[in-house]
């Protein structure tokens, strides 16, 4: 596997309330941008939420997912194995070769843009345009009813 690690400062948390307690941890991430993520030409993965402290510094597998258009996922946020329903569900996209582990990555922390000026002058490293349909900084303010909050890892 290949590992690439990233650098910034910490931020908000979301999500699931303590991340510690997660044995393994995954980050979904479509083609082909989780190669570029891995191989460091993409060095910021950008999401609409901060990195969780217990996951600073922690080996994520990068799961790879097919391209797609949207901002939707294509993997349940959290795979609970006891209950068999959602683990089936990501089980079956395992299988199906729709989801792989194509690597692992380390974040030192994570930012937020303070605004979009700067997310802009960031792309070389994002490389997130500002025409993406699914994840530009417009994208995401439709998404979040006005508001855009981006965060880099």
């Amino acid at each position: 596997t290949r590992t690439h690690t990233h650098t910034r400062t910490h931020t908000h948390v979301g999500g699931m309330a303590d991340w510690s307690q997660v044995e393994v941890a995954c980050l979904e991430v479509r083609a082909p941008w989780a190669a570029a993520l891995l191989d460091g030409s993409k060095p910021v993965e950008t999401r609409t939420y901060a990195l969780p402290p217990a996951l600073v510094g922690a080996r994520l597998l990068v799961l790879e997912s097919a391209e797609g258009d949207g901002a939707a996922s294509a993997t349940p946020d959290y795979v609970d194995c006891e209950t068999g329903g959602l683990a089936v569900a990501a089980a079956d996209a395992v299988a199906s070769g729709a989801l792989h582990v194509a690597g692992e990555v380390v974040f030192d922390a994570s930012f937020e843009y303070a605004s979009e000026a700067e997310w802009a002058a960031d792309e070389a490293r994002h490389r997130v345009g500002a025409a993406d349909a699914s994840f530009s900084w417009a994208a995401v303010r439709a998404r979040g009813g006005g508001e855009a909050r981006v965060h880099g890892w």
